[in-house]
Order: C-alpha cells, then sequence, then structure tokens
C-alpha cells in the first residue's frame, strides 16, 4: 500500500518536475526574444546616429576649417586639427555613451533564475515532507524510487 502511494508521490514529483522544465524553457525563450531585442534596437541606433553623423559632419566641418582658417590668418592646417580633434571627442564621448547602455542590459534572465529556484524549493520540500512521512528504513528506499522515477 505505501509502495504505491511512493510509486504515485514520485510520478507527482515527475510530471511537476517536467511542467517546471518545460515552462522554465518558455521563460528563457522569451527573456532571450526580449534582451536580444533591445541589444538589436540599440545596436541599429547606434549605427544610425554614427551614420548620421558622418554625413553631417562632412560639409559642416569642411565649413568650419575655412571659417577658423580664416581667424586664424589662413591657416588652414591649424583649423583642421583643431575640428578634428573635436569632433573626434563628441563621436567618442557619443559612441562610449551608447556602449555603456549596452553594457548595462541584465543578461543573467533574473525572472528564468527566480522562478526556478523557487520551483526547485518546492520540490525539495515536497521531497523532505515524503521522507518524514515514511519511516527512517523506508526514506532511503523512497529517495532511491524518486531517483527512479525522475
Amino acid at each position: 500500500m505505501q509502495e504505491s502511494s511512493l510509486k504515485i508521490v514520485a510520478q507527482e514529483l515527475r510530471d511537476g518536475m517536467s511542467k517546471v522544465l518545460r515552462a522554465e524553457l518558455r521563460l528563457i525563450r522569451l527573456e532571450i526574444k526580449e534582451t536580444g531585442g533591445q541589444v538589436l534596437r540599440l545596436s541599429l541606433l547606434l549605427g544610425l546616429f554614427i551614420g548620421i553623423v558622418v554625413l553631417g559632419c562632412i560639409p559642416f566641418i569642411a565649413f568650419m576649417v575655412v571659417g577658423l582658417a580664416q581667424i586664424l590668418g589662413h591657416n588652414y592646417w591649424l583649423s583642421s586639427l583643431i575640428i578634428s580633434a573635436a569632433m573626434i571627442i563628441f563621436g567618442g564621448v557619443s559612441a562610449g555613451l551608447v556602449f555603456f547602455l549596452m553594457k548595462n542590459i541584465d543578461l543573467t534572465f533574473p525572472d528564468t533564475r527566480e522562478t526556478l529556484s523557487d520551483e526547485v524549493g518546492a520540490i525539495d520540500q515536497k521531497i523532505k515532507e515524503i521522507s518524514k512521512a515514511s519511516h527512517p528504513s523506508e526514506a532511503n528506499g523512497a529517495s532511491e524510487e524518486i531517483r527512479r522515477a525522475a
């Protein structure tokens, strides 16, 4: 009688673990899709902004070089150097900020880890209840039965 109840409990644990694993796989897929979407969106934005900066800066750089050269006594080389340095600093800082945003995306799947931890705790609690319910000499047999069923 008790052996059949242990088989039923072991079957319930196996079914429960199977359901938990399927649910966790669905959650992992969802988190990967969500996280991947964020990374893709930020990468596309980064590429777009870099492209706009490059295209917009070409004529503006020419304007600034000529204008600054007029102020510096027709020193076009010095004007070009100053403008180039300013553009490199601006572009580097902007790209660094976007990279910082991308680096701070949480890729550790916190929801999956939390729910999996909760489910493992519930299964562990169920196994402890089974062990307490059976006699100490039968606890080892119950553990073995549960392992075989899983």
